[in-house]
């Protein structure tokens, strides 16, 4: 039998020849990806942005103005303190944690705070010295694979932070039950002027800590303001450090840093697990897109639909990697939010509460009471801040990440402000007081 050869030599060199086209299509595809990834680069390094873990590291800070210094000198004496407190409240009733939540530790608990502090007088001391320094230094070794630094961060270097806070508020937990109001808010200064160290801190993993310190540091402080009159040098004081608690700045911050991080991340999956190269360049690139929108976006307001349409057209578009990522900034994005909203409430509070103790008791303005304009508003829909009277206290509030003004329900996080948990209609006897009123 005569085997077909022509044909199957017309067959072989189609075929061949279909080969080669695809290979030259994946090279031409694969060049304009690079070049894409590598315009993108560029053109961030031109305009000083990292682009790298390397490019993180800062200028050292002289240790005797790194607040690392004396937070390192307190560590073991923290960490004991926190351990020491911890086991009095795990033999707490479920009602005595929920008043610790709540603000009101037991007596039981109350004591073991004041037992921590007394068996350690030096720690407190540390921590303000530390809180006056000019920046904080944790010497992150920049020079490790993105996921190793990644579990660094997630390691004892992250959790650790969190009982520095947990030490001053039992500080002023103590302070505020022998009634030393003044010393308790001067505690909460110490709080929140340590939070403010956290600003260079790398990637939103560090900024989400320092949300989580933040928050217990204004609840604190509103605990403190609610529990009575402080002197007016200290409200003073309080706005002056709340003004400067530049949340949309930290928060740019940390994407900058979780680019050059996420940058890293690429280059060492290119390495690790080989894929097909274009794509991961296309995905890099739109990786790179969507942190220099959220980065342009930063101080816009939750609710705003350009922005919240963006992300959701990226999600439907992107791949898995790219739609985790959008999810991890909205859920970032709604974080710093409601604590803006919450740091908002609370200068008004602070003021009003100056405004009276100075003999002012005419209905509050917005507009009549000494803040900049902006921190009246409720960041996450641009409107003026809602202020109820309430048998119970002021109530001072914006609408949560639902957008939804709820009459000022706090428990649940449906409204987001200072004041009472829980408020039902007949208790609102004073409507918004807004600059159009």
């Amino acid at each position: 039998m005569k085997l077909p050869w022509q044909p199957l030599k017309i067959a072989a060199l189609g075929l061949g020849l279909l080969v080669g086209l695809g290979l030259i299509s994946w090279a031409v595809t694969n060049a304009r990806a690079t070049a894409r990834v590598a315009e993108r680069i560029a053109a961030l390094r031109a305009a000083g942005e990292p682009t790298t873990l390397a490019d993180l590291r800062r200028k050292p800070i002289p240790p005797e103005s790194n607040a690392m210094t004396y937070l390192d000198q307190a560590a073991l004496a923290i960490k004991a303190m926190v351990s020491a407190v911890y086991a009095v409240e795990e033999q707490a009733t479920e009602e005595e944690r929920k008043a610790v939540g709540d603000e009101r530790p037991s007596p039981a608990i109350l004591a073991a705070m004041r037992d921590a502090l007394a068996a350690h007088p030096d720690v407190v001391p540390l921590l303000e010295r530390a809180a006056a320094c000019p920046g904080l230094d944790r010497q992150w070794d920049f020079n490790l694979t993105s996921q190793s630094f990644l579990t660094s961060m997630l390691t004892e270097r992250v959790s650790s932070l969190r009982s520095i806070w947990r030490v001053l508020h039992y500080q002023a937990e103590v302070q505020l039950a022998d009634g030393r109001r003044d010393d308790a808010l001067r505690t909460c200064l110490t709080m929140l002027k340590l939070t403010r160290l956290l600003q260079y801190e790398p990637c939103v993993v560090n900024f989400l800590v320092g949300i989580s310190v933040r928050w217990e540091s204004m609840l604190v402080t509103e605990q403190v303001l609610t529990s009575g009159p402080v002197s007016p040098q200290l409200h003073a004081e309080l706005e002056a450090e709340l003004a400067r608690q530049d949340l949309v700045a930290a928060y740019r911050e940390s994407l900058r840093s979780e680019r050059a991080f996420g940058s890293d991340c690429f280059r060492d999956r290119e390495v690790t697990l080989p894929q097909v190269p274009f794509l991961q360049k296309n995905e890099q690139c739109d990786y790179l897109d969507l942190i220099a929108f959220a980065i342009a976006t930063a101080d816009r307001p939750l609710g705003d639909a350009d922005v919240r349409d963006e992300f959701a057209r990226v999600s439907r578009e992107a791949g898995p990697n790219i739609r985790a990522c959008i999810s991890s900034i909205e859920r970032t994005r709604e974080s710093r939010f409601g604590l803006e909203t919450f740091l908002h409430a609370l200068r008004v509070l602070n003021a009003i509460q100056a405004r009276e103790q100075a003999g002012d008791a005419s209905q509050p303005q917005l507009d009549k009471l000494g803040l900049p304009a902006e921190a009246t508003l409720d960041p996450v829909n641009g409107e003026p801040l809602q202020i109820r009277r309430t048998p119970q206290g002021w109530l001072i509030y914006g609408v949560g990440a639902n957008l939804t003004d709820d009459g000022g329900q706090l428990e649940d996080d449906l409204d987001v402000g200072v004041g009472p948990s829980e408020i039902t209609p007949k208790d609102q006897t004073v409507n918004n007081a807004s600059p159009s009123e």
